[in-house]
Protein backbone atom coordinates (compact mmCIF):
# COMPACT_ATOMS: atom_id res chain seq x y z
CA UNK A 1 0.00 0.00 0.00
CA UNK A 2 1.74 3.56 -0.63
CA UNK A 3 2.00 5.82 1.74
CA UNK A 4 0.39 9.30 1.80
CA UNK A 5 3.29 11.39 1.24
CA UNK A 6 1.29 14.92 1.92
CA UNK A 7 -0.10 13.29 5.19
CA UNK A 8 3.49 13.02 6.24
CA UNK A 9 4.13 16.79 5.32
CA UNK A 10 1.02 17.43 7.37
CA UNK A 11 1.95 15.44 10.13
CA UNK A 12 5.54 17.10 11.19
CA UNK A 13 4.00 20.96 9.93
CA UNK A 14 1.26 20.25 12.37
CA UNK A 15 3.24 18.73 15.27
CA UNK A 16 5.91 21.77 14.81
CA UNK A 17 3.25 24.39 14.54
CA UNK A 18 0.19 23.92 16.63
CA UNK A 19 -1.11 27.12 15.82
CA UNK A 20 -0.64 29.51 12.38
CA UNK A 21 0.77 32.38 14.62
CA UNK A 22 3.12 30.28 16.33
CA UNK A 23 6.15 31.85 15.00
CA UNK A 24 8.58 30.02 17.03
CA UNK A 25 6.85 26.81 15.04
CA UNK A 26 6.83 27.99 11.88
CA UNK A 27 11.05 29.02 12.61
CA UNK A 28 11.01 25.17 13.50
CA UNK A 29 9.43 23.80 10.46
CA UNK A 30 11.84 25.99 8.29
CA UNK A 31 14.42 24.67 10.58
CA UNK A 32 13.30 21.07 9.24
CA UNK A 33 12.87 21.68 6.02
CA UNK A 34 16.66 23.12 5.98
CA UNK A 35 17.68 19.60 7.40
CA UNK A 36 16.10 17.49 5.68
CA UNK A 37 17.34 19.53 2.56
CA UNK A 38 20.81 18.95 4.03
CA UNK A 39 19.80 15.61 4.10
CA UNK A 40 18.76 15.34 0.68
CA UNK A 41 22.34 16.48 -1.26
CA UNK A 42 24.27 14.76 1.97
CA UNK A 43 22.88 11.28 0.52
CA UNK A 44 22.80 12.55 -3.37
CA UNK A 45 26.83 13.25 -2.55
CA UNK A 46 27.64 9.87 -1.06
CA UNK A 47 25.33 7.89 -3.73
CA UNK A 48 27.00 8.76 -7.04
CA UNK A 49 24.23 11.05 -7.35
CA UNK A 50 21.07 9.08 -7.29
CA UNK A 51 17.99 10.37 -5.47
CA UNK A 52 17.12 9.21 -1.97
CA UNK A 53 13.89 7.28 -2.53
CA UNK A 54 10.44 7.18 -1.02
CA UNK A 55 11.24 5.06 1.98
CA UNK A 56 14.53 6.70 2.55
CA UNK A 57 12.05 10.34 2.90
CA UNK A 58 10.03 8.00 4.76
CA UNK A 59 13.21 7.00 7.07
CA UNK A 60 14.09 10.93 7.69
CA UNK A 61 10.70 12.30 8.52
CA UNK A 62 9.63 9.40 10.82
CA UNK A 63 13.49 10.42 12.54
CA UNK A 64 12.50 14.29 12.40
CA UNK A 65 9.57 13.17 14.64
CA UNK A 66 12.03 12.46 17.38
CA UNK A 67 13.62 15.87 17.01
CA UNK A 68 10.70 17.77 17.46
CA UNK A 69 11.40 19.47 20.73
CA UNK A 70 15.02 20.07 19.82
CA UNK A 71 13.37 21.95 16.57
CA UNK A 72 11.56 24.41 18.69
CA UNK A 73 14.32 24.44 21.04
CA UNK A 74 16.60 26.20 18.30
CA UNK A 75 13.94 27.88 16.64
CA UNK A 76 13.71 29.86 20.26
CA UNK A 77 17.08 30.20 20.48
CA UNK A 78 17.68 31.52 17.05
CA UNK A 79 13.66 33.88 17.62
CA UNK A 80 15.79 35.22 21.02
CA UNK A 81 19.31 35.65 19.17
CA UNK A 82 17.46 37.48 16.17
CA UNK A 83 15.17 39.69 19.02
CA UNK A 84 18.50 40.71 20.76
CA UNK A 85 20.66 41.24 17.36
CA UNK A 86 17.10 43.45 16.47
CA UNK A 87 17.03 45.20 19.38
CA UNK A 88 20.31 45.67 20.02
CA UNK A 89 20.14 46.97 16.51
CA UNK A 90 17.30 48.95 17.51
CA UNK A 91 19.36 50.83 20.59
CA UNK A 92 21.87 51.73 18.42
CA UNK A 93 19.81 53.15 16.03
CA UNK A 94 18.00 54.87 18.10
CA UNK A 95 21.02 56.36 20.22
CA UNK A 96 22.99 56.91 16.76
CA UNK A 97 19.74 59.11 16.09
CA UNK A 98 19.81 61.05 19.99
CA UNK A 99 23.34 62.01 19.20
CA UNK A 100 22.52 63.25 15.95
CA UNK A 101 19.71 64.55 16.95
CA UNK A 102 21.56 66.63 20.08
CA UNK A 103 24.71 67.62 17.83
CA UNK A 104 22.20 69.20 15.34
CA UNK A 105 20.46 70.95 18.70
CA UNK A 106 24.17 71.86 19.64
CA UNK A 107 25.18 73.51 16.15
CA UNK A 108 21.46 74.89 15.69
CA UNK A 109 21.93 76.75 19.71
CA UNK A 110 25.45 77.54 18.62
CA UNK A 111 24.24 79.18 15.85
CA UNK A 112 21.86 80.92 17.29
CA UNK A 113 23.58 82.23 20.00
CA UNK A 114 25.92 83.33 17.03
CA UNK A 115 23.52 85.33 15.10
CA UNK A 116 21.99 86.43 18.37
CA UNK A 117 25.42 87.70 19.58
CA UNK A 118 26.52 89.41 16.32
CA UNK A 119 22.59 91.56 16.15
CA UNK A 120 23.38 92.56 19.77
CA UNK A 121 26.78 93.98 18.49
CA UNK A 122 25.46 95.30 15.83
CA UNK A 123 22.69 97.14 17.56
CA UNK A 124 25.26 98.21 20.31
CA UNK A 125 27.60 99.21 17.34
CA UNK A 126 24.55 101.84 16.24
CA UNK A 127 23.50 102.89 19.51
CA UNK A 128 27.52 103.95 20.22
CA UNK A 129 27.64 105.13 16.39
CA UNK A 130 24.51 107.87 16.96
CA UNK A 131 25.45 108.41 20.80
CA UNK A 132 29.15 109.94 19.22
CA UNK A 133 26.74 111.56 16.46
CA UNK A 134 24.63 113.52 19.00
CA UNK A 135 27.99 114.34 21.58
CA UNK A 136 29.57 115.70 18.43
CA UNK A 137 26.93 117.61 18.24
CA UNK A 138 26.70 118.63 21.85
CA UNK A 139 30.68 119.45 22.30
CA UNK A 140 30.08 123.03 20.53
CA UNK A 141 27.07 123.86 22.51
CA UNK A 142 28.87 122.78 25.55
CA UNK A 143 31.92 124.80 24.75
CA UNK A 144 30.05 128.06 23.85
CA UNK A 145 27.95 127.55 26.97
CA UNK A 146 31.51 127.26 29.12
CA UNK A 147 32.31 130.66 27.38
CA UNK A 148 29.44 132.13 28.33
CA UNK A 149 29.59 130.96 31.68
CA UNK A 150 33.24 132.26 31.98
CA UNK A 151 31.94 135.56 30.40
CA UNK A 152 29.17 136.07 32.78
CA UNK A 153 31.72 135.29 35.97
CA UNK A 154 33.81 138.09 34.33
CA UNK A 155 31.29 140.12 34.15
CA UNK A 156 29.64 139.84 37.60
CA UNK A 157 33.26 140.42 39.20
CA UNK A 158 33.43 143.47 37.02
CA UNK A 159 30.16 144.58 38.28
CA UNK A 160 30.51 143.60 42.01
CA UNK A 161 34.45 145.68 41.71
CA UNK A 162 33.00 148.45 40.06
CA UNK A 163 30.27 148.39 43.12
CA UNK A 164 32.98 148.52 45.61
CA UNK A 165 34.92 151.17 44.29
CA UNK A 166 31.94 153.39 43.33
CA UNK A 167 30.34 152.55 47.25
CA UNK A 168 33.96 153.29 48.52
CA UNK A 169 34.57 156.36 46.75
CA UNK A 170 31.08 157.61 47.72
CA UNK A 171 31.79 156.87 51.67
CA UNK A 172 34.79 158.22 51.59
CA UNK A 173 33.29 161.83 49.67
CA UNK A 174 30.21 161.67 52.13
CA UNK A 175 32.88 161.33 55.11
CA UNK A 176 35.00 164.26 53.82
CA UNK A 177 31.89 166.43 52.59
CA UNK A 178 30.09 165.85 56.36
CA UNK A 179 33.84 166.89 57.64
CA UNK A 180 33.62 170.29 55.47
CA UNK A 181 30.48 170.72 56.88
CA UNK A 182 31.03 170.38 60.12
CA UNK A 183 34.10 173.10 59.90
CA UNK A 184 31.99 175.71 58.76
CA UNK A 185 29.27 175.34 61.42
CA UNK A 186 31.91 175.41 63.59
CA UNK A 187 33.48 178.55 62.21
CA UNK A 188 30.02 180.27 62.32
CA UNK A 189 29.53 179.49 65.58
CA UNK A 190 32.60 181.00 66.75
CA UNK A 191 32.35 184.15 64.60
CA UNK A 192 28.59 184.18 66.46
CA UNK A 193 30.08 183.92 70.14
CA UNK A 194 32.68 186.15 69.46
CA UNK A 195 30.69 189.69 68.93
CA UNK A 196 29.76 191.67 71.79
CA UNK A 197 25.51 191.00 72.79
CA UNK A 198 23.89 194.20 72.88
CA UNK A 199 22.53 195.49 76.26
CA UNK A 200 18.95 194.42 76.90
CA UNK A 201 18.15 198.31 77.86
CA UNK A 202 18.97 198.99 74.26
Amino acid sequence: MPRDKSHKYNFIYEKLVPDDNDIVGLIAYGIYKRKKIEFIKQYIAENDGADPGEDIIHDFHMASLQHIDGYRLEASKLSLDFARTYWDGFLQDTENELNDAKQDLDEEYENRCTREIERLNRENEERKLIFEQKVGLLKPKFWYGVAQSIVASLLVLFVVFFLFIATESYRIDAIKTFRNFAEIVKTINSEHSSQPHPSVNE
